[in-house]
């Protein structure tokens, strides 16, 4: 299985295959593009190159180390506005030689296939391959790879595996785990903006007693540990969507059969985990030993908007666990080395709330 890592600097590139990293992913968003809503983290700068130059660098860094780098163009609904820029973007990415592109909007795969067909297609997670049938139409719709949804339980993903034929399977296993159906998500349009719009108490607090010398409102409400606190919030809040507050589901009342009822121990074991504010540090590491089992060709690591520090610290876990395949046979043993691991590499230990599939968690409790 190959490790996919997110990457959104030309810096990130070195440490991450020193760390591990088989293959990378990223957006770009060229300032001449008009229409900047092309991936599903558009406004965010930290998880997009900002020019063609710096992604033909690590191109050709990546390339010169025997890996692949993809582009992601995965907006759910590409306008016909868009295609103009599109069309420009795809032209200069194909000349500098981008492995694959990954995207969802079935009318501009579909574009894409009959306008550059020697491009190499990969099928987005927002996109929805939920089930065999779904398998089956993006094949024949011509991608070479497919992202399986988030929300999809380990025995779902074996039944899809199965029927995968000439397919690579690519699963996600770290990081802001989405228990949502992505392929109907209406918070991927929301506009993100690195400017608050919120007033900044900083500047709140000096309008507020202006009549006071700068220098005894900064040691009255210490300004800086303020402004430096608030900017941590509003970095959170970029990723901390509707579909993330707290709420419930649950069936019908009167149900009361054992299947049923396990599907509403499920829901609730989901939605813990989908409302925890650990849910950045998710982990599905130990699902590794099944995705082998099943045939899964791609690990994938979520957080192109992350620190570079943390990238690393994230791609080094998955491939120790990764290589802890060839040392045990044993699922459970496995289990025990990826929690280790986890612990060894993050400080503290992984907890139900982080597990990607709860079941699988509490087979090995």
């Amino acid at each position: 299985m190959h490790i996919l890592a997110p990457v959104s600097r030309y810096q990130d590139i070195l440490p991450l295959i020193d760390a591990g990293a088989d293959e990378f992913y990223c957006g770009i968003i060229p300032e001449q593009v008009v229409y900047k809503d092309i991936n599903c983290h558009a406004g965010d700068t930290a998880s997009n190159f900002s020019s063609y130059n710096e992604l033909q660098k690590s191109i050709d860094v990546a390339h010169a180390h025997r890996k692949k780098l993809f582009v992601t163009l995965n907006m759910p609904f590409i306008i016909p506005e868009q295609y103009r820029d599109i069309d420009s973007l795809l032209g200069t990415i194909i000349k500098i030689q981008t492995d694959a592109i990954i995207v969802s909007d079935i009318g501009f795969l579909n574009y894409v296939k009959a306008r550059y067909p020697g491009l190499e297609t990969h099928l987005s997670v927002v996109a929805g391959a939920t089930n065999t049938y779904a398998i089956d139409f993006f094949r024949e719709m011509g991608v070479q790879r497919i992202v399986l949804p988030d929300h999809l339980s380990l025995e779902e993903i074996e039944q899809i595996s199965a029927r995968k034929q000439n397919l690579a399977i690519e699963i996600f296993v770290l990081n802001n785990k989405c228990f949502n159906w992505e392929c109907v998500c209406g918070f991927h349009h929301w506009p993100v903006s690195d400017k608050p719009r919120i007033p900044l108490p900083v500047d709140f607090l000096q309008k507020t007693f202006s009549l006071l010398p700068a220098h005894m409102v900064e040691k009255l409400f210490n300004l800086s540990f303020i402004q430096n606190l608030f900017e941590i919030f509003l970095q959170s809040q970029k990723h901390l969507q509707g579909c993330k507050l707290n709420y419930t589901v649950s069936l019908s009342p009167g149900i009361s059969d054992q299947t049923h009822l396990l599907q509403q121990r499920r829901i609730q074991q989901l939605l813990r985990a989908a409302h925890s504010w650990r849910r950045m540090n998710q982990c599905g590491a130990c699902s590794l030993f099944m995705a082998k089992t099943y045939g899964i060709d791609v690990i994938k690591l979520d957080g192109r908007y992350l620190p570079l520090e943390r990238k690393v610290k994230d791609v080094s876990f998955i491939r120790r666990c990764h290589d802890a395949l060839d040392c045990t046979a044993d699922k459970n043993e496995f289990s025990r080395i990826c929690k280790e691991e986890f612990k060894n590499i993050y400080g503290y230990p992984c907890r139900t709330q982080q597990c990607y599939y709860p079941e699988l968690f509490q087979n090995h409790a």
